[in-house]
Protein backbone atom coordinates (compact mmCIF):
# COMPACT_ATOMS: atom_id res chain seq x y z
CA UNK A 1 0.00 0.00 0.00
CA UNK A 2 2.80 2.41 0.91
CA UNK A 3 4.61 1.97 -2.42
CA UNK A 4 1.36 2.43 -4.35
CA UNK A 5 0.59 5.58 -2.35
CA UNK A 6 4.10 6.89 -3.06
CA UNK A 7 3.57 6.39 -6.79
CA UNK A 8 0.22 8.16 -6.58
CA UNK A 9 1.71 11.01 -4.57
CA UNK A 10 4.60 11.46 -7.05
CA UNK A 11 2.17 12.11 -9.88
CA UNK A 12 1.87 15.79 -8.96
CA UNK A 13 2.43 18.39 -6.32
CA UNK A 14 0.13 18.85 -3.39
CA UNK A 15 -2.95 20.82 -4.30
CA UNK A 16 -2.91 19.83 -7.98
CA UNK A 17 -5.95 17.92 -9.21
CA UNK A 18 -5.50 14.20 -9.79
CA UNK A 19 -7.07 12.15 -12.52
CA UNK A 20 -10.19 10.01 -12.17
CA UNK A 21 -8.05 6.86 -12.33
CA UNK A 22 -5.78 8.15 -9.55
CA UNK A 23 -8.84 8.97 -7.45
CA UNK A 24 -10.14 5.44 -7.93
CA UNK A 25 -6.74 3.99 -7.05
CA UNK A 26 -6.60 6.10 -3.92
CA UNK A 27 -10.15 5.08 -2.94
CA UNK A 28 -9.27 1.37 -3.38
CA UNK A 29 -6.11 1.78 -1.29
CA UNK A 30 -8.03 3.59 1.41
CA UNK A 31 -10.77 0.92 1.52
CA UNK A 32 -8.15 -1.85 1.68
CA UNK A 33 -6.46 -0.06 4.57
CA UNK A 34 -9.78 0.40 6.39
CA UNK A 35 -10.69 -3.30 5.97
CA UNK A 36 -7.35 -4.43 7.36
CA UNK A 37 -7.52 -1.91 10.19
CA UNK A 38 -11.02 -3.08 11.15
CA UNK A 39 -9.93 -6.74 11.15
CA UNK A 40 -7.01 -5.95 13.47
CA UNK A 41 -9.21 -3.84 15.75
CA UNK A 42 -11.85 -6.57 16.04
CA UNK A 43 -9.23 -9.23 16.75
CA UNK A 44 -7.64 -7.02 19.40
CA UNK A 45 -11.05 -6.44 21.04
CA UNK A 46 -11.72 -10.18 21.21
CA UNK A 47 -8.26 -10.90 22.63
CA UNK A 48 -8.65 -8.10 25.20
CA UNK A 49 -12.02 -9.39 26.45
CA UNK A 50 -10.68 -12.93 26.72
CA UNK A 51 -7.51 -12.01 28.59
CA UNK A 52 -9.39 -9.73 30.99
CA UNK A 53 -11.84 -12.54 31.74
CA UNK A 54 -8.97 -14.93 32.38
CA UNK A 55 -7.20 -12.47 34.68
CA UNK A 56 -10.34 -11.59 36.67
CA UNK A 57 -11.27 -15.25 37.12
CA UNK A 58 -7.70 -16.14 38.11
CA UNK A 59 -7.49 -13.38 40.71
CA UNK A 60 -10.95 -14.06 42.18
CA UNK A 61 -10.18 -17.78 42.46
CA UNK A 62 -6.90 -17.03 44.22
CA UNK A 63 -8.69 -14.69 46.67
CA UNK A 64 -11.37 -17.30 47.34
CA UNK A 65 -8.68 -19.91 48.08
CA UNK A 66 -7.00 -17.46 50.44
CA UNK A 67 -10.30 -16.77 52.23
CA UNK A 68 -10.84 -20.49 52.70
CA UNK A 69 -7.36 -20.88 54.20
CA UNK A 70 -5.96 -23.04 51.40
CA UNK A 71 -3.03 -20.69 50.71
CA UNK A 72 -0.40 -20.18 53.38
CA UNK A 73 1.02 -16.71 54.05
CA UNK A 74 -1.91 -15.01 52.30
CA UNK A 75 -1.20 -11.59 53.81
CA UNK A 76 2.43 -11.73 52.69
CA UNK A 77 1.31 -12.71 49.20
CA UNK A 78 -1.12 -9.78 49.00
CA UNK A 79 1.68 -7.39 50.02
CA UNK A 80 3.80 -8.80 47.18
CA UNK A 81 0.93 -8.17 44.76
CA UNK A 82 0.73 -4.57 45.93
CA UNK A 83 4.46 -4.10 45.49
CA UNK A 84 5.20 -6.10 42.32
CA UNK A 85 1.88 -6.82 40.66
CA UNK A 86 -0.03 -10.03 40.13
CA UNK A 87 1.69 -12.76 38.14
CA UNK A 88 -0.43 -14.68 35.66
CA UNK A 89 1.05 -17.59 33.77
CA UNK A 90 -0.34 -19.18 30.64
CA UNK A 91 0.14 -22.69 29.37
CA UNK A 92 -0.72 -24.08 26.01
CA UNK A 93 -0.05 -26.97 23.69
CA UNK A 94 0.50 -24.88 20.58
CA UNK A 95 3.17 -25.14 17.94
CA UNK A 96 4.43 -22.32 15.76
CA UNK A 97 3.13 -23.94 12.58
CA UNK A 98 0.23 -22.64 10.53
CA UNK A 99 -2.75 -21.09 12.32
CA UNK A 100 -1.36 -21.98 15.74
CA UNK A 101 1.33 -19.35 15.22
CA UNK A 102 -1.45 -16.76 15.12
CA UNK A 103 -2.73 -18.05 18.46
CA UNK A 104 0.74 -17.70 19.99
CA UNK A 105 0.97 -14.18 18.58
CA UNK A 106 -2.47 -13.37 20.02
CA UNK A 107 -1.28 -14.58 23.44
CA UNK A 108 1.78 -12.34 23.27
CA UNK A 109 -0.44 -9.39 22.27
CA UNK A 110 -2.83 -10.25 25.12
CA UNK A 111 0.00 -10.07 27.64
CA UNK A 112 0.96 -6.67 26.30
CA UNK A 113 -2.65 -5.49 26.49
CA UNK A 114 -3.08 -6.85 30.01
CA UNK A 115 -0.14 -4.75 31.23
CA UNK A 116 -2.16 -1.62 30.48
CA UNK A 117 -4.93 -2.56 32.94
CA UNK A 118 -5.08 -2.43 36.70
CA UNK A 119 -7.54 -3.96 39.13
CA UNK A 120 -8.69 -2.59 42.44
CA UNK A 121 -9.81 -5.08 45.05
CA UNK A 122 -12.17 -3.87 47.77
CA UNK A 123 -13.88 -5.71 50.61
CA UNK A 124 -17.46 -6.71 49.94
CA UNK A 125 -20.25 -5.10 51.91
CA UNK A 126 -22.58 -8.11 51.78
CA UNK A 127 -22.34 -11.70 52.95
CA UNK A 128 -22.09 -13.42 49.57
CA UNK A 129 -19.06 -11.42 48.49
CA UNK A 130 -20.43 -9.87 45.32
Amino acid sequence: VQSQWSKLNQSGKYGEPISEQEQQTFAKLLMDYERKSLAVTLRRAVVTSQVLSIAACNISTKIELMAQGHIANAEELVKKWEKCGYLISFEGLLSVQGKELGMVEDTVAAMSILQTFSMQIQPSENEIGI
